[in-house]
């Protein structure tokens, strides 16, 4: 069922509730009164872009400068390591042979150990591998600064090998990508601040900020080679633990705010960074046992504790945006949850799955940072990104199935991967259409039905074009199904989408017969509120979905006036030529007749083409107009039969009656009067005609000597009436009158395209009274 539309001066008297206002808030500025004109902005956002840019160039020109060790090694069976490869010419001799040691200038050897091997000493679970680890990479980063390093190889000679620079060329593709998606990261930040200035905003910055922060030292972990900067490798870890912590804290802040303020917004906020950002500073100052634990903890908590703030968001009013911010969160959550599950699953198998599990990290940081750009731009993001996010997630939950699998079923680590991999492209065929969908929420109805509601308005606009507004409101209703639909009379130019998707403001339309068709509002809004009753957004795709409705109905207009137009030229053709042609020969005849009774005959003849000839003429006739004409033709001709007519027509409003109308009115009139003069022998007849609401009331009685009607034979008279009363949609019968004579009563819906204002024509009087 539709939902009710509701007029602004039926929410008056709830004006102080928190909801009177939402209409007002829809036909306002598109933006805040705090925000910068556009090429102001332009030019702060091009600024930031620079700065932002160029921090990043230097952060990799740092990297670039770093010394280190071409030198890439692979774990094989009972811990040992072998060369993987090498770019100097020299290595490429020694590719596959074990690691005995590493040999430092100053005379400290390194033994070969899993701790040379690349990982995330963030996603580390064990806390002695973690700092075993850190402290090998110390070392290397130490030994970076001195000459030369003894390169000891089972089966071969020892090779010096002096550290160099890695240059821009060796930085690796993921340190690449890592500081493109950081720029892109950041510089969304900016863009939200900038257009939507305020503390939501400021806090989505921060956010952005912070994973951009985690995404640089991402990619500098994944640096190829060996050796890494030893500031990176002192905080690193640190730096990282904070970010992650600031992130957390930001997004359930900003979800005390945002899309709707909470009530306790102030103290919910204040918790969230005592917890996050608190917590992360003791556990860095106190360095306790489990310390991935408790790093996971917070990082799920808070989304956990951001997913349920929108939840409880959505309890208080039905916020669609609030319900896809909501799936965004679990989204993210969810996946982080998958991906720490496996890890910690492939840690206690004690598998060597520390490059695996990297770079399922990459990927879920890599799936956040989308979901980040995707949130502020759910209702106008591009399909690349909605694309590049459901990817990024399913990477990240492909991952996870590769570090489950093994421990799940007995196969091989290769078979196992393959299977893993197998899952997770049938997961993105399968789901990928059903995620893109739930990421503004399901669409509107599908096409047949949209054709179905078109053609329906379309029709009914045909009949009745001074409702257009109706009518489009009615087909935008069966579209997007809104919870609440609202009339304004402030104008507005174009159609507009609420920043937030809650809804869809369109002009009304002035398609009725006063309209040229043209581009310009009648003046007046319909507002949508809350599509598909409060479970999807209105997105910009939708806002250009109404353009193409409202142009297809002003289409069905201009090609059914232009029809009409048609008609209404050949009427007057055919009109013309019968008063130009039959009705000259007819007059002539009249003219030249000897005979009393055959000129009376073409005379009654004449009048009736003149009659059919100005139906023709006019295309549509006032009913008032119309009644007149019947009651001067039907007088002359019961005057001639030797009849009394006693006339009475009343109407509530004067309708314009279409051609087909007064053509089978007319025709049904002159019928039952033939049958009066012909067959009755009647000398008085009544006729009344009374239209209410609607509804047409016409009645035939004679004093005649008819009986019995259901008895008659319903030769081309009867059966005329009978099929022109069904073309107008109504009933005909004839009874019997209690004295003498037939009545004949009519019954018949009238809507016509439009009516005076409401007047009574109410007469009972004697044909001769022409008042």
């Amino acid at each position: 069922m539709a939902p009710a539309v509701r007029d602004p001066a039926d929410r008056a008297a709830d004006a102080a509730g928190p909801e009177a206002t939402w209409v007002d808030a829809a036909l306002a500025g598109r933006h805040s009164s705090r925000q910068p004109p556009s090429a102001q902005r332009a030019r702060t956002l091009l600024l930031i872009g620079l700065l932002v840019a160029t921090a990043m160039v230097s952060w990799l020109r740092l990297l670039a400068a770093e010394p280190h060790w071409p030198l890439v090694w692979r774990a094989v069976d009972g811990g040992a390591l072998e060369l993987d490869h090498g770019s100097q010419a020299a290595l490429q001799p020694l590719v596959g042979r074990r690691l005995q040691a590493l040999v430092f200038a100053d005379g400290r050897s390194l033994p070969a150990s899993s701790a040379l091997l690349p990982r995330s000493p963030r996603w580390t679970v064990d806390d002695a591998q973690r700092q075993q680890w850190l402290a090998v990479q110390q070392q290397l980063s130490e030994a970076a600064r001195q000459p030369a390093m003894t390169l000891r190889l089972e089966g071969a000679a020892d090779l010096p090998l002096s550290p160099r620079p890695r240059g821009i060329a060796g930085l690796g593709l993921t340190s690449w990508l890592a500081a493109a998606l950081a720029l892109a990261l950041a510089l969304a930040g900016a863009a939200v601040l900038l257009t939507t200035p305020g503390r939501a905003a400021l806090l989505y910055a921060l956010l952005a900020g912070s994973h951009a922060v985690v995404l640089l030292l991402i990619g500098a972990e994944s640096l190829p080679g060996m050796g890494l900067p030893a500031g990176l490798v002192r905080f690193g870890l640190a730096v990282r633990l904070v970010a992650d912590a600031t992130a957390a804290a930001a997004l359930v802040h900003v979800f005390t705010l945002y899309p709707r303020r909470l009530a306790a917004a102030q103290p919910l906020a204040a918790t969230a960074w005592l917890l996050m950002v608190g917590g992360t500073a003791t556990l860095l100052w106190l360095s306790p046992a489990g310390l991935w634990w408790y790093a996971q903890g917070l990082a799920l908590a808070g989304g956990a504790a951001a997913a349920g703030l929108l939840g409880a968001a959505q309890h208080r009013t039905a916020d669609p945006l609030a319900r896809q911010l909501q799936r965004l969160v679990l989204a993210g959550t969810g996946a982080l949850l998958l991906l720490s599950t496996a890890v910690v699953a492939a840690e206690h198998r004690g598998a060597a799955q520390s490059g695996l599990a990297s770079a399922g990290a990459v990927a879920w940081s890599v799936f956040f940072a989308a979901l980040l750009m995707l949130g502020p731009v759910l209702l106008t993001a591009r399909k690349v990104l909605r694309e590049f996010t459901v990817l990024a997630g399913i990477s990240a939950v492909a991952v996870s199935l590769c570090l489950l699998l093994p421990g799940v079923l007995p196969l091989p680590a290769t078979v196992a991967l393959l299977l893993a991999l197998a899952a997770a492209v049938a997961i993105y065929v399968a789901a990928r259409p059903w995620i893109l969908a739930h990421l503004t929420g399901s669409g509107p109805v599908g096409g047949e039905r949209m054709f179905d509601s078109l053609y329906r308005a379309a029709r009914a606009l045909e009949q009745a074009p001074g409702k257009a507004d109706d009518l489009l409101t009615t087909l935008l209703q069966e579209v997007f199904d809104p919870a609440e639909t609202a009339r304004s009379a402030r104008s507005v130019p174009e159609i507009r989408v609420a920043a937030d998707g809650s809804t869809l403001v369109v002009p009304a339309m002035a398609l009725g017969p006063g309209d040229r068709l043209g581009d310009e509002p009648a003046g007046g809004a319909i507002v949508l509120r809350h599509a598909g009753r409060g479970r999807r957004l209105f997105t910009q795709e939708d806002g250009r979905l109404c353009e193409r409705l409202i142009e297809q109905l002003r289409r069905a207009v201009a090609f059914d006036r232009a029809v009409e137009q048609g008609r209404t030229e050949e009427r007057a053709r055919i009109a013309q030529d019968l008063h130009d042609d039959i009705g000259a020969r007819l007059l002539t005849l009249m003219y030249k007749s000897s005979d009393p009774e055959i000129e009376e005959y073409i005379r009654h003849t004449l009048q009736d083409l003149k009659t059919l000839t100005r139906g023709l003429a006019a295309s549509n006739q006032r009913l008032s107009h119309a009644a007149a004409e019947w009651k001067a033709d039907i007088t002359q001709r019961l005057n001639a039969a030797g009849c009394q007519l006693q006339w009475s027509f009343s109407a509530d409003r004067d309708l314009t009656l279409s051609v087909v109308q007064w053509s089978g009115l007319t025709r049904v009139l002159r019928e039952l009067v033939n049958n009066v003069i012909s067959h009755a022998r009647a000398t008085q007849v009544e006729i009344s005609i009374q239209l209410d609401r609607g509804q047409l009331q016409l009645q035939v009685s004679d004093d005649g000597s008819g009986r019995a009607p259901d008895k008659w034979p319903h030769g081309l008279g009867l059966g005329g009436v009978r099929k022109r009363v069904k073309l107008l949609g109504g009933q005909v019968r004839w009874v019997e009158r209690e004295a003498r004579g037939i009545r004949c009563e009519v019954q018949a819906p009238l809507r016509a395209e439009s009516a005076a204002a409401p007047t009574q024509a109410a007469a009972t009087r004697p044909a001769g009274d022409d008042r």
